[in-house]
């Protein structure tokens, strides 16, 4: 079986070269309105799984999910990505400022989250998973904080080639 050439292809793998057939596809999630319905899309997709979990509705289904994501602590770990990045959507930050209003809303409905898990039966408060969600809210902030400042070299830098 021969290899396929990779020139076909819309992305390239190698660093930082994107073809132009995702400049629309980033153009779409940089407009406002894909921003919104995108983050009302994660906000849904992590709001749900949490609740399920909680009542302990489709029990083997969210076992799977969470163990295929690699585990307990790095579901965690992406639910404080995740929150970030829906903070981030909903927000149009030009300054280091909002992204310290971000982190820390972010920080609150974890600890919210985390905390009201005592009250409920099927749940546990555990100090790591606090942890391995706040590790995960600081470095999206920091990560989205560095595309916001070099965002338009990769969008206007587009390699083509």
């Amino acid at each position: 079986m021969r290899p396929m050439p990779m020139s076909g292809y819309p992305i390239k793998i190698c660093c930082f070269c994107i073809s132009k057939d995702v400049r629309p596809l980033i153009y779409k999630i940089t407009n406002p309105d894909w921003r919104l319905v995108l983050a009302v899309i994660i906000a849904a997709v992590l709001g749900g799984a949490s609740l399920a979990r909680s009542l302990g509705l489709f029990r083997h289904d969210m076992y799977w999910l969470q163990e295929g994501l690699g585990g307990d602590k790095v579901s965690h770990l992406l639910m404080g990505a995740g929150i970030v990045v829906v903070c981030y959507l909903v927000t149009t930050p030009r300054s280091p400022l909002p992204f310290i209003k971000i982190l820390l809303t972010a920080l609150c409905i974890l600890v919210l989250e985390e905390f009201s898990q005592i009250f409920l039966a099927t749940r546990h408060f555990d100090w790591l998973d606090l942890t391995m969600g706040v590790l995960g809210a600081v470095l999206t902030t920091v990560g989205v904080y560095l595309y916001s400042i070099f965002g338009s070299w990769f969008r206007g830098g587009v390699v083509d080639g």
